[in-house]
């Protein structure tokens, strides 16, 4: 109940998946929360950190790339 107390409602949040991909059974709760922040919060941005999961592509984000991510870039890793 008092998970997006904090939030305020309409604001732009920042959310990461890192982490929540492992396994399905952390990506359904990773989703689970995604869409009771949507819910909650209705916000008026969303930026995503971390690998979009395929259940997510057809939102409207403002995708972030990890540090990881950059580095794997600048390593020439993809």
């Amino acid at each position: 109940k008092w998970c997006f107390d904090s939030i305020e409602k309409g604001s732009a949040v920042a959310i990461s998946s890192n982490g929540a991909t492992k396994n399905k059974s952390a990506l359904q709760a990773f989703l689970k929360g995604y869409h009771k922040m949507k819910e909650e919060i209705t916000p008026s941005q969303i930026l995503f950190v971390g690998r979009i999961p395929k259940e997510l592509e057809k939102e409207q984000l403002i995708k972030i790339k990890s540090f990881s991510q950059i580095l794997k870039e600048r390593l020439g890793g993809g």
